[in-house]
């Protein structure tokens, strides 16, 4: 997994590093469920691909 520093957030996020580490708590500790519902998109996006006849 990559990391990025406290000063890198800052920087990406223009200085708002609080809201980025709230959003990168959030992510995982919602990780199991946004792998679970990336997971059931890519099984949806094969059974379309494979009604549309593609391989």
């Amino acid at each position: 997994m990559n990391t990025i520093s406290l000063s890198q957030m800052q920087h990406v996020g223009g200085g708002n590093a609080e809201t980025l580490l709230k959003v990168a708590a959030f992510l995982w500790s919602h990780r199991e469920t946004l792998s679970n519902i990336a997971s059931e998109a890519a099984l949806e996006m094969a059974d379309l691909d494979a009604e549309c006849g593609k391989p």
